[in-house]
Order: C-alpha cells, then structure tokens, then sequence
C-alpha cells in the first residue's frame, strides 16, 4: 500500500505541475491537458491492480473538485471514469502507445458527455473533433513519457 500511497502523490504533483505549465502554453484550445498523470493511472492498470488505479483516479477527481470547483470536477469525474473503464478493457495490449492514445481519446468523451450534462444541451458535441483530435496527440505524448519511464517506474517500485 506504501507505494500506491507513493504513486498518488506523484499523480497528484503531475496534475498540480501541468496546471501550471498549461497557463504558459500558447495557442493550445481550450480544455486541453496534457495528461501527464495519465502515466501513472496506466501504470497502475497494467502492473498493479484496477482497483489502485480506480482509488489514485478518485483522488485525482476530489483534487481537481477542490482546487478548479464543479465544473472542472465534474469533467473530470467523468473522463477520468471513461479513461479508466478503456485502460482495464485493454490493458492486456502490447504497445502501451496504442493504450494511451485510447486512454486519452475516452478521456475526452467522457469529458464531452460532461459538458453536455453540464450545459444541459448536445452542442458540446461540435467541439468533439477538436478533442478527439488533441486525444490523439496528446495519448501519442503520454504513451511515449510511459515507453521512457517505464523501467524507472519499475526499479522504483522494487525499492519501495
């Protein structure tokens, strides 16, 4: 339990730290995340249990509640939900670039899916092309820090 306790907080610094980045990025739209925590939540999902992944997502859902309010929390919630629900359908997938990028992409709808709840009206569904496209990109970004990290992550956890 030691070291989920470890990677919650690493998830947690990771979405703390893009926050901050992402005000310093130009031209990127609205909404769009890096997803760098997505890292840690895959890790979980493929190497230690659905169920860590599940209570490191929850954390992560409450942060961003508490820290950005309802809305923010609310699209989170439900992409962190989606994502998660598609890392354990295929976490048994070879290349961990092709998990990401589904990763993101469910991500996404389900932040779409939010927005639609939220703005008790289907026009999010416009902004979908915009998102699903950032998905791509973003879960090609997320799957290649997890390629790099990914024995790091592995020679840490043996310490622990």
């Amino acid at each position: 339990m030691a070291f989920t306790g470890v990677m919650m907080a690493l998830s947690l610094a990771l979405t703390w730290l893009e926050n901050l980045v992402l005000v310093s990025i130009p031209g990127l739209p609205p909404g769009v995340r890096l997803g760098l925590s997505n890292v840690i939540t895959m890790y979980c999902v493929k190497y230690i249990s659905a169920k860590h992944a599940a209570l490191i997502g929850a954390v992560k859902v409450i942060f961003v509640f508490a820290t950005r309010g309802f809305t923010a929390g609310m699209l989170s919630f439900l992409g962190t939900l989606c994502s998660i629900v598609i890392l354990i359908l295929f976490k048994d997938l070879d290349s961990v670039m092709v998990l990401s990028i589904l990763s993101s992409i469910a991500h996404n709808l389900g932040q779409i899916i939010g927005c639609m709840l939220v703005l008790t009206s289907w026009r999010a569904v416009y902004y979908l092309p915009v998102l699903m496209l950032s998905g791509i990109a973003v879960g090609a970004v997320t799957g290649f820090i997890m390629k790099l990290v990914l024995g790091r992550i592995h020679a840490a956890r043996e310490k622990i």
